[in-house]
């Protein structure tokens, strides 16, 4: 089984690089520490630069704790009392352009829209040199990577261990406990989004469009409860009819 695949989509590596550390100087910053993933998001919840970071396992149901590792298919619903808690939505509706969707990345989102992506909650996600990100499952789903920094990361998925290239565009089945780990010395750098392709770009992560209709309808319960609009469901499972 084959969790991270790449397709024939390449990026000029030289222009993604300048345009981020063009951002960075924008933005006074080359550490941005602002929770527990770092970076600067493309498409927020509120267009703000980084809202698309608040996603967390304190999110999930059961508990991150509670979860049992070694299981290699999960089922992890997402909490939205904690949700309406922390005013988190369902990434569907992180689709409203920030300040940093401009050259280089606006051409990105609109290239994968066109491609029936349906990208949203893009951003560009930062991990310093021995950072780890733990062991998690995302609850569903998968998510598009382009690194554009990238040297010594291994993304790995049980037995498997990935090496990304720059300038790439990969495919990863985040369902399945994963994790990150930056063994180079630089900062990694990826441009990241989550993805429903209706179209069957990557020989894996297709879905019916009447899949993400179903996904959709999710967005709109869960949405509806963290504006007090209703008080069920409790919680959700992503992919699924609740």
């Amino acid at each position: 089984m084959n969790y991270v695949v790449k397709n024939t989509w390449k990026f000029d590596t030289k222009q993604l690089k300048k345009e981020l550390y063009d951002l960075l100087k924008e933005n006074k910053s080359n550490d941005i520490q602002k929770g527990g993933l770092h970076g600067l998001c493309i498409t927020s919840q509120d267009g703000s630069l980084y809202n698309g970071f608040n996603f967390n396992v304190g999110l999930q149901d059961p508990p991150y704790s509670e979860q049992d590792k070694t299981n290699p298919n999960p089922r992890i619903y997402f909490n939205l009392d904690y949700a309406r808690q922390h005013k988190i939505y369902h990434m569907l509706d992180y689709e409203v352009e920030t300040i940093a969707c401009k050259g280089i990345w606006k051409h990105i989102v609109n290239f994968l829209y066109e491609k029936g992506m349906n990208p949203r909650r893009v951003r560009l996600s930062y991990l310093p040199p021995n950072g780890i990100i733990h062991k998690h499952s995302d609850g569903g789903g998968f998510k598009l990577h382009i690194p554009i920094v990238t040297e010594g990361t291994d993304f790995v998925h049980g037995d498997h261990t990935y090496k990304l290239e720059e300038g790439g565009c990969y495919m990863a089945d985040v369902s399945p406990y994963h994790y990150v780990k930056n063994n180079g010395k630089t900062d990694r750098w990826h441009l990241v989004a989550d993805v429903w392709d209706t179209v069957g770009n990557f020989s894996i992560g297709k879905i019916s469009k009447e899949e993400f209709d179903v996904e959709r309808k999710n967005a709109v319960l869960w949405r509806n409860y963290v504006n007090g609009k209703t008080q069920n469901p409790k919680k959700i499972l992503l992919g699924e009819k609740n």
